[in-house]
């Protein structure tokens, strides 16, 4: 959620989370429930229609958002600021508590501005928080709102990362070549934990693989696509291609992958970047690949 004219310290952020988390029963971050993520929907939808008393009416009349005190204050702000600019914001949540008839969730987004006057685009991240209060009716609306810059992070900034993963492989199907010894074709499957790795601050929890090894001899060439689940549930998909050396048992020796991002789900929608992965001997069955590279979001 972009909220113009109210950036706060993150220490503001911190207190909110803080004094939320003092609510008894809000204690492990939890999943947007469906009336979140239907607001968050409705709050998008309107801010990238310049519909400044659309965005406003998802806020209770007597609202804080930043520098804002009141639902109308707000709104005219909002105003002033879509009669500069149009705005396409895309954002999603990367936490949420629900205490009853207050809830919290926090996340981020990214907003392309492009001035109604003319003149070169401007692309901004941002991360937030915001507080919510059921009302009498059943409605869920919002009661404070607060956002910063993501520092570092300007949009389009390519960033480099590395990490590890422990993969074991699950299905395999060798289809051997007719009178070709020592050629085969092997459609495989397996499953990645990653080792405290993390992408924009997010932890990967797990990737899953599938692809087709060409196997001659003692070596092969593989193709496939990684799909990497995050800790925010959005997910990540990646092309690689790789070459391995296999053991006399056909377990892999030594590999060398390089691979891409092709598409990403939630915040990491049109996420794109490159990088290589190598790993050694097969023990117990699994490989530990350590990976580096690149990524840059929109």
């Amino acid at each position: 959620m972009i909220r113009i004219s109210r950036r706060c310290p993150l220490g503001l952020l911190t207190l909110l989370a803080g004094l939320f988390s003092l609510v008894p029963s809000a204690l492990p971050a939890q999943g947007a429930p469906q009336w979140a993520q239907d607001l968050l929907s409705a709050w998008y939808t309107a801010y990238n229609a310049g519909d400044a008393h659309g965005v406003a009416r998802l806020y209770t009349e007597d609202a804080v958002v930043g520098t804002n005190r009141g639902r109308a204050a707000y709104a005219a702000d909002l105003a002033a600021r879509f009669a500069k600019v149009k705005a396409t914001c895309t954002g999603a949540f990367d936490g949420f508590q629900v205490a009853g008839a207050s809830a919290v969730g926090w996340g981020r987004d990214q907003c392309t501005e492009t001035p109604k006057a003319g003149g070169p685009e401007v692309k901004t991240r941002t991360k937030w928080i915001a507080v919510y209060a059921r009302q009498s009716d059943g409605r869920w609306l919002t009661v404070r709102d607060e956002g910063e810059p993501i520092p570092g992070a300007s949009a389009g900034a390519e960033v480099a990362f590395s990490g590890s993963t422990v993969c074991r492989q699950t299905v395999r199907h060798a289809i051997p070549v007719p009178d070709q010894p020592g050629y085969q074709f092997v459609a495989g499957q397996g499953v990645c934990k990653p080792e405290g790795a993390a992408i924009a601050g997010v932890a990967m929890l797990e990737e899953t693989f599938t692809g087709v090894d060409a196997v001659v001899g003692n070596g092969a060439e593989w193709r496939g696509r990684n799909v990497n689940t995050l800790a925010n549930g959005d997910k990540i998909f990646a092309e690689l291609e790789c070459r391995t050396n296999l053991a006399a048992d056909g377990s892999t020796a030594s590999g060398m992958c390089r691979w891409r991002w092709v598409e990403g789900t939630g915040r990491f929608r049109g996420i794109t970047g490159e990088g290589t992965s190598e790993t050694g001997p097969t023990a117990g069955g699994m490989n530990r690949w350590t990976f580096k590279g690149t990524y840059r979001l929109p």
